[in-house]
């Protein structure tokens, strides 16, 4: 009987701990998103000599949501690619990729 509930009591410990564990990692990811909206963009296409427009929409059946971004065209365009930053960063992020993308 003391074996069983050493083992009840352990089991519980560790669904108390993972939960602990979700709520922060959870906690964790919501600000760095929070983060991710309040951050200057800094530098622009502009600064590696990159022509570009500014451009916004909503995503189709979402209004309340508006996405911003920068349209830089290419030279001679063989396709278009659409990056998408992660949660903790904004369109500038990796800008310097597409300065030193042939095109």
């Amino acid at each position: 009987m003391v074996t069983v509930r050493r083992t009840l009591k352990l089991a519980l410990a560790l669904v108390a701990l993972l939960a602990v564990l979700y709520v922060a990692a959870s906690v964790y990811v919501a600000r760095s998103a929070l983060d991710a909206e309040v951050k200057p963009l800094g530098e622009t296409p502009t600064a590696f000599g990159l022509p570009y427009e500014d451009v916004e929409f909503s995503p189709r059946g979402w209004e309340d949501i508006t996405l911003r971004g920068w349209w830089i065209p290419a030279a001679e365009p063989r396709a278009t690619v659409i990056r998408v930053h992660g949660v903790d960063s904004n369109r500038n992020s990796l800008l310097r990729l597409a300065w030193t993308c042939p095109g």
